[in-house]
């Protein structure tokens, strides 16, 4: 009888990580990181805005860290999206992660998709994608243009002179 009741203690603890978690909001689970490793999340963020401008679409921390089930061995898992390009662009916004880390001594693994990738992923619903929406931590989005009535009319007549 003991042998059983202890085979059920850890799925019960377990469950009951997992009803606190969902009640923590991304901001409140981004706030119980340690302190080195918001200030890696932060400045890789900066960088990447100031390096790549526009060309970065999303920004967002998951995985363990961002579930807060990580301990100080793990790593901070980081999803960029970005609006296109080859792999030399992609290594090149994954590279600027190096200098974060080794200045705040918080491992940052970053992983870059194409928008239309990240869109893909969205649609099919796959496992990895669910979980990113349930329990990634948007660090950063790119703000949408607004249209106005002068954004619509050059854009009106670039359409127009294509056609002609």
């Amino acid at each position: 009888m003991l042998v059983v009741m202890l085979k059920m203690r850890p799925k019960q603890v377990k469950k009951a990580s997992r009803s606190r978690r969902a009640r923590l909001t991304p901001r409140q689970r981004f706030a119980r990181l340690r302190q080195n490793e918001r200030a890696a999340l932060l400045d890789y963020v900066a960088r990447l805005r100031e390096k790549f401008g526009d060309r970065v679409q999303h920004v967002i921390l998951y995985g363990s860290r961002a579930r807060g089930e990580g301990d100080t061995e793990s790593d901070l898992d980081v999803l960029v999206v970005v609006d296109d390009g080859n792999g030399r662009f992609h290594d090149a916004v994954a590279d600027e992660a190096v200098e974060p880390w080794l200045q705040h001594n918080a491992l940052l693994s970053p992983i870059v998709w194409s928008r239309d990738y990240f869109e893909q992923q969205a649609r099919w619903r796959l496992l990895f994608f669910r979980n990113l929406q349930r329990d990634g931590i948007e660090l950063w989005t790119r703000p949408r243009k607004r249209l106005t009535a002068s954004t619509v009319s050059i854009e009106h007549a670039t359409i127009s002179k294509q056609r002609t």
